[in-house]
């Protein structure tokens, strides 16, 4: 009879356990969400906290769901936006846990799902309050981007949720707010060296209605950043296209051509760009200076000229004179000197000096605009004593430019 009772008695006891337990989350609700007086949310959550990892209550959606309304009550009514998005994160975690119990079916194996609207209902309500978003933003202030980053994308999958349209017309709709966010969450991704995410997101959003110009920029900076040189050419390309005007883009695919020895491409962008902006003495140089690869001798020294003619203190253009007018003497001697004939060789060496002597101005006009040009003054040294053995007055000048040179 003795043990009888005692089996009685532990039955009682956990069934006692079990009613404390459901009483605790019944205690919780009400103290977030009394009838009168102040909610008192610490206790609710210590109290439902202790519901969550008991094993009466742990499996019970009413228990996660109640949970779920007490962080969510919580996070509205915080102030301190840290505190309000770390109970919105956790309110966020307890209504998915409490759909997905929700949608286990019952002891007739059926699936009677209790919660659906009121757990859509909470979680739009995290969503309209921007409560995920200013916790997020608060985390990239003290650059804690993985925690920036995760706020910021959990704020944005919120209305691709299964449980959040009714008849496929979404509770959520995508505005142009939305696209900002996942904008951002790419640039807190990437500070978190997540490139595989940062670029998927912008991939996503960049032919949306937001700020497409400066999401297709950031996508290109992203690909070439990671050496994606296929995208990076490609993304600026479509950039190209929507945004004509946008300089951005076809300097860069000038820049890249011009840096990947494919002159003949660089210089149709430069045409391009040229038609854009005809006073961009840049361009011009740009452009001469593709020529000259292209061996457009004549052309490329009208764009210099026009260049300077813009903008008579542009170096790299007078740079560019000296530098087609040195390199027509220097191709003259290798020819001078591959003659047998002494004579006739001597002479067309003396032709090619006085060719050289062409490109002095030019590149004296570059030490005048830049003094500190330490490449422009090792030729001209080495031009000055090329010149020294013919015409012994280019003593002096060598003398000048190398004691200048010693000063540095």
């Amino acid at each position: 009879m003795k043990k009888l009772f005692l089996v009685m008695a532990l039955a009682l006891a956990v069934v006692a356990t079990g009613f404390a337990q459901k009483a605790n989350v019944s205690k919780a609700k009400n103290k977030a969400f009394p009838v009168e007086g102040t909610p008192d949310y610490q206790g609710a959550k210590g109290d439902i906290d202790a519901a969550l990892v008991n094993d009466e209550t742990k499996d019970l959606a009413n228990t996660w769901f109640v949970a779920a309304t007490i962080y969510e009550a919580a996070a509205k009514a915080e102030s301190d936006l840290i505190l309000a998005g770390e109970d919105a994160l956790k309110a966020y975690e307890y209504y998915l846990k409490a759909n997905e119990l929700d949608q286990l079916p019952d002891a007739k194996g059926k699936v009677k799902p209790k919660f659906t609207k009121k757990i859509a209902t909470g979680i739009s309500n995290i969503y309209r309050h921007y409560l995920l978003v200013n916790y997020g933003v608060e985390k990239q202030k003290t650059q804690e981007w993985a925690n920036a980053y995760n706020a910021l994308n959990t704020h944005v999958l919120i209305p691709d949720l299964s449980f959040m349209s009714v008849n496929d017309i979404p509770l959520i709709n995508k505005d142009t707010a939305y696209y900002e966010i996942k904008y951002f969450a790419a640039q807190f991704a990437w500070a978190n060296e997540d490139s595989k995410n940062a670029i998927s997101i912008l991939e996503e959003i960049k032919d949306k209605d937001y700020n497409n110009n400066a999401v297709y920029q950031m996508l290109s900076q992203y690909y070439i950043d990671s050496k994606d040189t296929a995208n990076y050419v490609a993304t600026l390309e479509k950039g190209l296209e929507k945004f004509p005007q946008e300089f951005y883009f076809l300097g860069n695919l000038i820049n890249h051509y011009v840096f990947g020895g494919q002159p003949q491409k660089a210089t149709e962008l430069l045409d391009q760009a040229i038609s854009h902006d005809p006073n961009n003495a840049q361009l011009y140089s740009v452009r001469g200076s593709m020529l000259e690869v292209l061996e457009d001798i004549d052309g490329a020294m009208a764009n210099f000229d026009k260049a300077i003619e813009i903008q008579p203190d542009f170096k790299e253009a007078w740079l560019g004179k000296a530098r087609l007018i040195y390199n027509k003497a220097f191709k003259m001697e290798q020819k001078a000197l591959e003659i047998r004939d002494f004579k006739l060789s001597d002479q067309e060496v003396a032709k090619a000096l006085e060719v050289y002597k062409e490109s002095i101005p030019f590149f004296e006009k570059v030490i005048e605009l830049d003094p500190e040009d330490y490449d422009t003054m090792k030729t001209l040294r080495s031009l000055f004593y090329k010149l020294t053995n013919s015409d012994p007055s280019y003593q002096t000048k060598y003398d000048e430019i190398n004691k200048k040179m010693l000063g540095y």
